[in-house]
């Protein structure tokens, strides 16, 4: 069942990036920030939208603006020489969003 307001939405997101983002399930402060951050962006239908998924000092994983759906969001690969590896979480992950 796809979620019906924008915090069942942010909820379902950190979910999904929980399996493969360990801080996230590791410090609960993430993800309550993550998914109100997300949540706000859900109930506004903003066009812009960007959060650091890992360390601010490493920035390869990105939250970024789902350009098909407003208030919605995706995964970014932000690493400068990606693997075949980072592809597919991305993909993964995104597919995995889109279904939300």
């Amino acid at each position: 069942m796809k979620p019906t307001t924008p915090e069942a939405y942010a909820a379902a997101v950190v979910d999904v990036l929980a399996n493969e983002f360990t801080d996230l399930a590791a410090d609960p402060a993430v993800a309550r920030v993550a998914r109100d951050t997300i949540a706000r962006h859900a109930a506004s239908n903003g066009d812009r939208f960007e959060w650091i998924v890992d360390w601010p000092s490493v920035e390869n994983w990105r939250l970024k603006s789902d350009r098909n759906q407003a208030g919605r969001i995706r995964l970014a690969c932000y690493k400068a020489t990606p693997t075949d590896a980072d592809l597919a979480l991305e993909a993964t992950v995104n597919a995995h969003l889109a279904a939300l």
